[in-house]
């Protein structure tokens, strides 16, 4: 094998490996991108959620299903919680209602449906005002 051969073959490998390392970067950054905007998804729920009228300040889903919520009032007057509907299933027992003042917080514990993984509930809410 003379030396001009094995020039050409040096050369045909580092152009081989560049183009696979030029995809694999490709690949890498879609793949990276993806779990990022999932992660800036949460933080914008979850930023969404503790300054609503009534904010998620925090919360805690079990296996059971048991959750347990901290929510915020934000609302500007003192409230009376009446409904935290959770995809369409009221989780306030008390017929009374939970009264929340202004800035304070209070806890709320219901069931919630539960399933593998992530997941994801619609919410509202129902109050009055207090004055």
């Amino acid at each position: 094998m003379s030396s001009t051969n094995k020039g050409q073959l040096s050369t045909e490998y580092l152009v081989v490996l560049g183009v696979v390392a030029v995809i694999a970067l490709m690949v890498a950054y879609i793949v990276g991108f993806q779990f990022s905007t999932t992660g800036e998804n949460v933080v914008a729920n979850k930023a969404y959620w503790r300054t609503s009228e009534i904010g998620i300040v925090n919360y805690k889903v079990y296996d059971t299903g048991e959750a347990v919520f901290a929510l915020k009032n934000n609302a500007g007057s003192k409230i009376r919680l009446t409904k935290f509907n959770i995809d369409g299933t009221n989780i306030i027992t008390n017929p009374n209602g939970v009264v929340i003042p202004l800035g304070g917080t209070a806890t709320v514990n219901g069931t919630v449906p539960t399933g593998e993984g992530t997941f994801n509930f619609n919410i509202d809410f129902e109050y009055d005002t207090m004055d």
